[in-house]
This record gives C-alpha cells, structure tokens and sequence, in this order.
C-alpha cells in the first residue's frame, strides 16, 4: 500500500502548522471571497481504516464552498477544488497539490509519495526533511 511512499519521521502537526502558514490567504481576497458568499479551506482531512490501522489522509489547496445560512445556522456546501472563472477571484495557494498519509492517534512518521515529495523538494528540503 505504501510502497511508492517516503517513511518520514517527522511531527505531523508540526508539518501541519508550517504548511498551513504557507497557505494563508491574504484578507483582500478573504473579504471579496466573503462578500461572494463563497469560503475557501486550504487543506482537507480524510480517515480511513486500513490494514495497517487507523489512518489519515491531509490534502493541501483550494477547496471552495459555498456558504448557505438555514435557520440562522450556517452551512458550507463544496463546490469543489476550483472555482468559476467568472468570479473574478484568483488566488494561489502555494502548496496546492500536496499531501501526505499518517496514522492518527500517532505524531509520527508521515508518508509522502515520491512524486509530491519530487514537486516540493526544495520546500521539503528547507525544512530539513
């Protein structure tokens, strides 16, 4: 399952953190996402049950919504990883595309494919992993 993987001991919260302050997006373009009743979430967690136990899969990038208030309780509805061009918003979330798997109830070690471990070598590398 995981052979096309990298083993890296590393804190995933940690890592979690770091990529979430590279995601930020900047509040003018937060505010003309608001006033599109639209919202944006930069990463997507997922958990699976797998032979290898319980595991979690984070996904970085744009994962758009629309946002729907039903009796005073708001809702976001996706909408999906990119948005209508026609909305006028471009934003670039820099860590769009990259991912790795984790075994939830443990800090460490992380998995990352080799091919998104490729695409941000130098990123990656920075952070000495």
């Amino acid at each position: 399952m995981l052979s096309d993987y990298l083993i890296i001991n590393f804190d995933k919260e940690l890592l979690h953190r770091i990529l979430i302050s590279k995601a930020a997006v900047p509040d003018e373009q937060m505010k003309l996402i608001r006033e599109k009743g639209l919202y944006v979430k930069p990463y997507h967690i997922v958990y699976k049950k797998t032979t290898l136990g319980e595991m979690e899969y984070r996904y970085y990038g744009e994962y758009w919504y629309k946002v729907v208030y039903h009796n005073k309780r708001r809702r976001l509805i996706y909408i999906g990883k990119s948005i209508p061009s026609d909305l006028g918003i471009k934003i670039s979330i820099p860590i769009e595309g990259f991912s790795f798997v984790a075994y939830r109830y443990k800090k460490s070690p992380v998995f990352i494919k080799k091919s998104v471990y490729s695409s941000f070598s130098s990123m990656l590398k920075s952070l000495g992993l």
